[in-house]
């Protein structure tokens, strides 16, 4: 990450700006069956603010870390967007679904593969990998969500992306479901890992719980539940992105600060 300054007429350290709209960074364990949309409404709703941005969405069915910057935080994002992020996952062996995850229609059954099967083949998904990502995805086609083309009927082609899986492991097995683990850069699907794990075995899987336990640095144990967030949860922006990787900051006196 390029070496960045931090100016304090546009980042104020306080965690609130002179207009009263709170500034900061919230970080939120969001849960099952929210939306990202609504996660970061309860953020809008509880500081009166629509200025409230996200650093990356998790599925509905997924839960953890959301990293949400409010007022002019929001200016930072781009120092988020890309940190490597932390997921807990079970991979169900023996179906394939529509959404690659555990709210779509079963579209494929197969046999389950093996446990040392499955250890093998988790070995392929090491490293740098292309992968086609979910056809209910967020990703933009010809101007429209791939999820709302798919749900419309239509056939969504969706271009392979190189990601960077750092590690992945399985912590435990029972019946047809795996438990995993896995460090991986920004952008990378897990459940287009889950389908093609599956696809590789000759076998089918689909994600069924989906947990995001860390992005970059910062772990989903300092998070909040939305139902319980407070103004007491929005952080100084200073102190978090100082634990920012790579980065260097640069205290500027009022001379020096360009406006």
């Amino acid at each position: 990450m390029d070496s960045t300054s931090i100016r304090e007429s546009k980042v104020s350290p306080r965690g609130d700006s002179a207009a009263g709209v709170h500034t900061g960074v919230v970080f939120l364990d969001k849960e099952a069956g929210l939306t990202s949309f609504a996660a970061i409404g309860v953020v809008k709703r509880l500081l009166s603010t629509r200025r409230v941005g996200h650093t990356g969405t998790l599925d509905p069915f997924a839960t953890g870390l959301m990293v949400v910057l409010t007022g002019s935080a929001t200016r930072c994002a781009r120092l988020f967007s890309d940190l490597d992020k932390r997921y807990e996952a079970t991979f169900t062996f023996g179906t394939e679904t529509t959404t690659d995850d555990s709210t779509g229609d079963v579209v494929l059954s197969k046999p389950i593969p093996s446990v040392a099967g499955i250890l093998a083949g988790l070995q392929h998904f090491r490293g740098e990998i292309d992968q086609v990502p979910p056809n209910y995805s967020a990703i933009h086609v010809d101007g429209r969500r791939a999820h709302q083309i798919a749900r419309a009927g239509r056939t969504v082609e969706l271009e392979s992306r190189r990601v960077t899986i750092f590690d992945i492991e399985a912590r435990m097995a029972s019946d047809c479901d795996v438990e995993i683990v896995l460090h991986c850069t920004s952008g990378t699907y897990v459940r287009s890992i889950a389908r093609d794990l599956g696809r590789l075995l000759g076998s089918a899987a689909h994600v069924s719980r989906l947990r995001r336990t860390a992005v970059g640095p910062f772990s989903v144990d300092e998070a909040t539940s939305p139902s319980t967030l407070s103004v007491r949860d929005v952080r100084a922006v200073l102190p978090v992105i100082e634990r920012l990787p790579g980065l260097r900051l640069y205290e500027l006196d009022q001379e020096q600060v360009v406006l």
